[in-house]
């Protein structure tokens, strides 16, 4: 009987390991090794314009996103602005274990082997929150591509921005050029994202 009993106990042990590890793959719990999904548009500017933002990543001391594995809560976004012939900055806001930051980091003219300058941001007018309510109200983590919303792929003549997010185990990115002459309303929003960035961090 006894015997009996401590097979029940550690099949009932085994039983209950196998459902906590399956739990924490599927809530996405740390230690859970889930790849992160990518949603890249098939349009060409696309490996040109990261061709130009990779290098300046790795000399801001960042990573290149679409790569980082964001633990369950973590919210990385990128916006990067430049690309003709003006130099190619960007800010990125970053929230890790419940706690914001921000940077603004700006390349020289040579992007694959200039200098990069970085700068930490102070917080956000309306504070972290409120700020990112406000950039999720603009459609930061659904807005698609401009390739891919009738509204033109455009050149890479002008102002253009491309925005990446990695949340959720999803990794986004699109990209607008001269959206502020645009007519299509996917372009207004990605107007608006700028805007937002630009009056809660002053730039």
């Amino acid at each position: 009987m006894r015997n009996l009993s401590t097979r029940v106990i550690i099949g009932l042990l085994t039983f209950l390991v196998g459902v906590a590890a399956a739990a924490a793959c599927y809530l996405g719990l740390p230690g859970a090794n889930q790849e992160v999904r990518l949603i890249i548009p098939e349009a060409s500017w696309e490996p040109s314009l990261f061709r130009h933002i990779n290098p300046v990543v790795s000399r801001s001391g960042q990573v290149e996103l679409r790569k980082a594995n964001l633990p369950k809560g973590d919210v990385e976004l990128r916006v990067w602005w430049g690309f003709g012939l003006s130099p190619l900055q960007g800010i990125t806001l970053r929230r890790v274990s419940g706690h914001w930051s921000a940077i603004h980091v700006r390349a020289d003219e040579e992007h694959e082997s200039g200098r990069v300058e970085r700068k930490e941001l102070s917080p956000p007018e309306s504070g972290w929150e409120a700020c990112w309510q406000r950039l999720l109200g603009a459609g930061v983590l659904t807005l698609p591509d401009a390739s891919e919303a009738d509204c033109g792929e455009g050149g890479l003549d002008g102002v253009s921005f491309v925005v990446e997010t990695n949340a959720d185990r999803t990794y986004r990115t699109f990209k607008y050029s001269n959206p502020t002459i645009a007519e299509c309303d996917e372009a207004k929003q990605m107007v608006k994202i700028t805007g937002i960035i630009g009056e809660e961090f002053r730039w």
